[in-house]
């Protein structure tokens, strides 16, 4: 799991471990214990394939570890009032079909899980890993209305996030949860800040990035790397809202922060697609805010080097469209750069 460069190692792993489980299961009969481990391991096949950019196979794995998982509740394999890995195969297929584009279908598994989660958490309220879930399965959900344009829906579950966060962090706080509640509180606040700006509520993006904790160096080098992802993301934002107010100053300072953030991710990891795709579009913002202070020279250098990660993700997932199409429209902006220098050969080519 820790290891770089190993994705398509552990995948091929898991993929044998799956079928020795389900041969298993076929010879021997269901045992609630062999079940759950071929659900947790077709789970994780399924969240590997995804990190690897093969969506269709995600949403399938995702849909297999489901059935499983119902059948292990089902049998009475696990108590049914206690449908954790249920919750957790659910959240797993939403955002495998959320990748997918099935929004509707996401928004099903999602809210599935989270009439699981709000159970468990009726049981006991100040349960801080059913409280992370909760949080999790919100913060999935509003993402979702969003997209399907249920504003309504997704402000006010931002504004529930906001109390659960701040309860969570607290609990969390001096534990070994401490590093994943960070993690999550960051994306949280992403998804909040983007869904703000995206409507042109600046002010109210901005409230929600002064309630984000602070991180300190210290801290950074305990998180892991998606939680190094969500605070890129943050930064990101961050230069936004500068670009929403015309401070390029500000808009460069948090985009090179962001790369500060993301470059030792892709020195350890070259191959981990989300820091890639992250890289190439804060070297595309630089080129743009570079440009529109007249640094065309050194815009076009940012959009080569935007160009070198997406080129690397195409080497990793050809089959994904909008890789090629990213990478096509960066050539434009690229050549849009060059002619407006008077390269017109590198332009033209």
């Amino acid at each position: 799991l820790d290891v770089p460069r190993m994705q398509h190692v552990r995948r091929e792993l898991l993929a044998s471990a799956r079928t020795f489980y389900e041969q298993f299961l076929a010879d021997t009969g269901l045992t609630p214990d062999l079940l759950a481990d071929t659900v947790e391991t077709t789970r994780m096949l399924a969240i590997l394939d995804a990190e690897l950019g093969d969506t269709e196979t995600a949403e399938k794995g995702a849909e297999h570890a489901v059935t499983l998982a119902r059948q292990l509740y089902a049998d009475g394999g696990l108590p049914a009032d206690d449908r954790v890995q249920l919750a957790r195969t659910l959240m797993t297929l939403g955002a495998a079909q959320q990748t997918h584009g099935d929004l509707v279908r996401a928004e099903a598994s999602f809210g599935e899980a989270m009439a699981i989660h709000r159970d468990g958490l009726k049981r006991d309220p100040n349960n801080l890993e059913v409280l992370m879930r909760v949080l999790a399965t919100h913060r999935s959900l509003s993402v979702i209305h969003a997209q399907l344009g249920h504003h309504d829906r997704a402000r006010d579950g931002y504004r529930e996030m906001a109390g659960i966060w701040g309860q969570v962090l607290q609990l969390a706080r001096g534990t070994d949860h401490w590093a994943y509640a960070l993690e999550m509180t960051l994306g949280a606040t992403c998804d909040e800040v983007e869904f703000h700006l995206a409507s042109g509520a600046v002010g109210e993006a901005i409230a929600a990035l002064d309630r984000c904790p602070p991180v300190t160096v210290e801290q950074l080098s305990e998180l892991a790397d998606t939680a190094r992802m969500s605070l890129s993301r943050v930064e990101l934002r961050r230069c936004s809202i500068a670009a929403a107010q015309g401070d390029q100053e500000a808009r460069r300072l948090h985009l090179q922060r962001a790369l500060e953030v993301i470059d030792p991710l892709l020195d350890s990891n070259p191959d981990f697609v989300p820091a890639l795709r992250m890289k190439a579009l804060l070297h595309n913002d630089m080129a743009v805010a570079l440009s529109l202070d007249g640094s065309t020279r050194a815009g076009t250098d940012e959009l080569v080097k935007a160009i070198a990660q997406l080129r690397r993700l195409l080497e990793l997932a050809p089959e994904i469209v909008e890789m090629r199409a990213n990478l096509a429209a960066s050539y434009i902006n690229l050549g849009s750069a060059q002619q407006l220098v008077e390269d017109f050969e590198d332009a033209l080519a």
